[in-house]
């Protein structure tokens, strides 16, 4: 993810670190499953401002991977009408 800031556009690779930063800022269940070291860390006081500041990042890195999939899914809209307009 260090070289994030840098990129000009997200490939599949990227989205799915992002995907996997946001589930584990989420404190995601599945985490365990995936990464039985994790499931140790999760002692966080709840009520501090930095549990209250990650909080909001979390939130707003899901806008963005909204965000994200929305664009994703006009630019495959549109490619399918191009492909539909080349076959006619």
């Amino acid at each position: 993810m260090s070289d994030l800031p840098e990129v000009s556009r997200l490939d599949r690779t990227s989205r799915l670190r992002l995907v996997a930063l946001h589930r584990l800022l989420s404190l995601d269940p599945i985490i365990d499953a995936l990464e039985p070291d994790l499931s140790s860390w999760v002692l966080v006081v709840s009520a501090s401002p930095e549990m209250e500041e990650l909080c909001l990042i979390t939130d707003r890195l899901y806008d963005l991977l909204v965000e994200i999939g929305e664009l994703d899914d006009a630019r495959d809209a549109r490619a399918l009408a191009l492909q539909v307009n080349d076959a006619a």
